[in-house]
C-alpha cells in the first residue's frame, strides 16, 4: 500500500504533467516516475494481487507510446505498457474493469460490440495474458444504446454483477443482473426493489431497521443473498445480516415513518396500508422490535385522509415512553376529532384527551427531554384557535398552546438540540421572526427568539438530524427544489454544519455516478455520529447506508446567542411547494466521464487503486 494510483481527466499532478493516469506515494503524497501518458480519460483501474500489474480501461486510444483501444495492461513500477495484451476492440469506451481472483481474467464493462477479436456487446472476459476474448458471454443484443456502467465480481470469482443500461431476457433484471463467470448463463439474482426511505435505529446502533414506500417489495441484498420483505427489513449490524424471521407483512403498502420505542421493544410504522400480519390496522401499527408479530397496538381509523387528501405524517413518543405523538393531515382518530395532530396510549392505541387543533398538515415533531412540551412545524397558521405560522409549542399533557411563538414564513422541518435548549429548523422558508433565514434557522426553546446560527442554504432543506453531542447538524434536500450551496460553498442534497457556529463542514458523501437531486430520500445519525443515508444511489443501485468518518471531539456545544437583527442577506426567489419531512474483496473501481464516447455521462473523478479510507464519506 505504498502507492496510490490515480486515473481520470486531468494533465497535471502536483505540478507534473500526468496525462489521465499517475501513481503518488502514499506516505509524501510525491508524484512518482510511473508515467503511461494516457491520451484521453482513465475511468476505471484494477491492480493484480501481486501488484505487478495494473489494469485501466477508459476513453483513450493511445497509452504509453502504443495504440490500444479503450483497454490497457501496465507494469505498475514503470508504466510500460505490456505489448502482449492487446484486445483491439470498435473503438468503443470501457467504462469498467476487474479482475479474477487468480489475475487470468479481465471481467470488462463498457459501451463496445467487440473486443478481444470476438463480438462481444457491452461485457466481455479476456485473457490477461493475450487480451484475447475467453469463452465467457452474456450474449448481450448490439442495439447501439446499451452499456455496461460497472462491472463487480464476487470474492469467490464465480458470479458477475453487472449494473448499466440494458434488457436481458428477465426485465426484472434488466439494468443490473449477475452472470455465472463459468458459463455467462444469467442468474435469478434479484436485487431491485424500491428505494429505501426511511430509518430506525435502536441506541446503541446494533440494530438498524428500513422501509421502503412503493407497491413492489423491497429487496434487500447482502453478497449473493437477497431477502424481499413488503416495505419493512431489520438487519443487524454485527454480522451484516437481515433478520430472516422478522418479516411483517404489510400488504401491497408502504411504511413511510416509524420510530423506536424508548425501550426498544416495539417499532411503531405509519404509511398507507389497511392491513399489518393480516390483522386490520389503519395506516398506523405497533410490531415486535424482536419478532415482527403485530401487537394489541390499535387507534383505530384516520379520517379525512385518502390519495390526494393527506393521511399520516411524523411520529414522535414521549421520553418515558408512554404516549405516542402523531402528525399529518387528518380530521379525526379513533372516531374522535383531532386535527392533524393527536396523542394515543403507546400500549393500547387509546386516543387521550390532548387536543391541539392545528389548522394545517404537520410534518414535524419533537417532544421536549423532560416530556412536557412538544414542539411541531408544518404548514398551519393556527394552533388551539391562536395565530402560529408553520412553527408551535403545545403543552403535552393537554395540547394547549404556549407563548412560544417564531414566526416562520414558509413550511418547516425540525430537530431539538439533545439538551433541549435549541430548536433548529429546515424547510422552504426565507424568514424567522421578521430576520431573513433562508431555509436554515435555529431560535431558543424556551423564547422563541432567533439565534446568530445562519448556514444560509440556496433551496429547501429537510430530515434534519444530529449526534448525541449536538455538535453538528446533518440535513438532506427536498426532492423537488433542494439545495446545490450552503454558505456559499458547493454541497449538493446533503450537507452538515456546525451548530454553534452555522459553518458548513468538510462532510461531502460521494453518491456515485448517476445520483441525482431526486435519488436521496432518507437520512439519520447515530448517537456516535455515524450518518446513514438512504435512495437510489449509483444509477439503478440500491443502497441503504453510508458511512462517515466520527465528528472530531467538540468542544461543549454553546448556546448560541440571540441574533441581534443582522443585515437582511437577499432572498431568493421563493421555491414552488414541494416535500417537506421524512422519517428519520472483489472487484475494481469504476467511475465516468466527462469527454469521448458519445454515450453515458459520468463524472471525471479520479478513480484509486488500491482503495485508500477516504476523510469525509464512505459507503459501508
Amino acid at each position: 500500500e505504498s502507492t496510490l494510483y490515480i486515473g481520470g481527466y486531468f494533465n497535471i499532478v502536483n505540478g507534473q504533467t500526468r496525462n489521465h493516469i499517475a501513481a503518488i506515494e502514499t506516505a509524501t503524497g510525491n508524484v512518482t516516475t510511473f508515467n503511461p501518458n494516457a491520451d484521453s480519460d482513465v475511468l476505471s483501474m484494477d491492480l493484480s494481487s501481486d501488484g505487478v500489474y495494473l489494469y485501466a480501461g477508459g476513453y483513450f486510444d493511445n497509452i504509453g507510446g502504443l495504440a490500444r483501444q479503450r483497454v490497457a495492461k501496465i507494469e505498475a513500477s514503470s508504466g510500460n505498457v505490456v505489448a502482449s495484451f492487446n484486445a483491439g476492440g470498435d473503438g468503443n469506451d470501457v467504462y469498467s474493469v476487474t479482475l479474477s481472483p487468480d489475475d487470468s481474467t479481465l471481467y470488462v464493462g463498457g459501451v463496445f460490440d467487440n473486443i478481444g477479436g470476438q463480438p462481444r456487446s457491452i461485457v466481455a472476459a479476456l485473457d490477461t495474458a493475450t487480451g484475447n476474448a475467453t469463452s465467457f458471454n452474456t450474449f448481450f443484443t448490439p442495439n447501439g444504446s446499451n452499456y455496461a456502467q460497472v462491472v463487480y465480481l464476487n470474492p469467490a470469482g464465480t458470479t458477475l454483477y453487472v449494473g448499466g443500461v440494458f434488457q436481458t431476457d428477465d426485465p426484472t433484471l434488466d439494468q443490473i443482473a449477475a452472470f455465472e463467470t463459468s458459463t455467462g448463463n444469467l442468474k435469478s439474482w434479484h436485487p431491485m426493489g424500491t428505494s429505501i426511505d426511511t430509518f430506525a435505529l435502536n441506541s446503541d446502533e446494533s440494530v438498524i431497521y428500513v422501509g421502503g414506500a412503493e407497491t413492489e417489495l423491497t429487496a434487500i441484498t447482502i453478497g449473493e443473498g437477497v431477502m424481499r420483505r413488503k416495505h419493512l427489513a431489520k438487519y443487524i449490524v454485527a454480522t451484516n445480516t437481515f433478520d430472516p424471521d422478522f418479516a411483517p407483512d404489510l400488504s401491497d403498502a408502504s411504511s413511510s415513518h416509524f420510530i423506536v420505542s424508548p425501550d426498544e421493544s416495539t417499532i411503531y410504522i405509519g404509511g398507507d396500508f389497511t392491513t399489518v400480519n393480516g390483522q386490520p390496522r389503519d395506516q398506523l401499527a405497533a410490531i415486535d422490535a424482536a419478532t415482527g408479530s403485530l401487537k394489541p397496538f390499535d387507534v383505530g381509523v384516520f379520517g379525512g385522509t385518502g390519495p390526494g387528501v393527506g393521511g399520516l405524517g411524523p411520529l414522535a413518543s414521549s421520553p418515558d415512553g408512554s404516549i405516542l405523538y402523531v402528525g399529518g393531515k387528518f380530521t379525526s382518530v379513533g372516531g374522535q376529532t383531532r386535527s392533524n395532530l393527536a396523542a394515543v396510549d403507546a400500549v393500547t392505541g387509546n386516543v387521550t384527551s390532548f387536543d391541539a387543533n392545528v389548522n394545517g398538515q404537520v410534518h414535524g415533531l419533537a417532544p421536549s427531554p423532560d416530556g412536557s412540551i412538544l414542539y411541531l412545524s408544518g404548514t398551519f397558521t393556527s394552533v388551539g384557535g391562536q395565530t402560529r405560522n408553520n412553527l408551535a409549542a403545545v403543552d403535552a399533557v393537554t395540547g394547549n398552546v404556549t407563548s412560544f411563538d417564531p414566526n416562520v414564513n414558509n413550511d418547516a422541518s425540525l430537530i431539538l438540540s439533545p439538551d433541549g435548549s435549541i430548536l433548529y429548523l429546515g424547510g422552504k422558508f426565507t424568514s424567522v421572526g421578521g430576520q431573513t433565514r433562508n431555509h436554515l434557522a435555529a431560535v431558543e426553546a424556551s423564547s422563541s427568539a432567533l439565534t446568530s446560527f445562519n448556514p444560509d442554504a440556496n433551496g429547501d432543506v429537510i430530515n434534519l438530524s444530529m449526534p448525541a453531542d449536538g455538535a453538528t447538524l446533518y440535513f438532506r434536500g427536498s426532492i423537488s427544489y433542494g439545495f446545490t450551496t450552503i454558505g456559499g460553498q458547493w454541497r449538493v442534497m446533503t450537507a452538515a454544519v456546525e451548530t454553534a457556529t452555522g459553518n458548513v463542514t468538510p462532510w461531502v458523501p460521494d453518491l456515485g455516478w448517476g445520483a441525482s437531486i431526486t435519488d436521496l430520500s432518507a437520512l439519520a445519525v447515530s448517537p456516535d455520529g455515524r450518518v446513514y443515508l438512504g435512495g437510489c444511489f449509483f444509477n439503478h443501485f440500491y443502497v441503504f447506508a453510508s458511512e462517515v468518518e466520527p465528528t472530531p471531539t467538540p468542544t461543549p456545544t454553546p448556546t448560541p446567542t440571540p441574533a441581534d437583527s443582522p443585515t437582511p442577506t437577499p432572498t431568493p426567489t421563493s421555491a414552488p411547494s414541494s416535500d417537506s419531512g421524512s422519517s428519520g474483496g472483489g472487484g475494481g473501481s469504476s467511475s465516468g466521464g466527462d469527454s469521448g464516447g458519445g454515450t453515458p455521462p459520468a463524472t471525471s473523478a479520479p478513480v484509486v487503486v488500491p482503495k485508500a479510507p477516504p476523510k469525509t464519506g464512505r459507503f459501508i
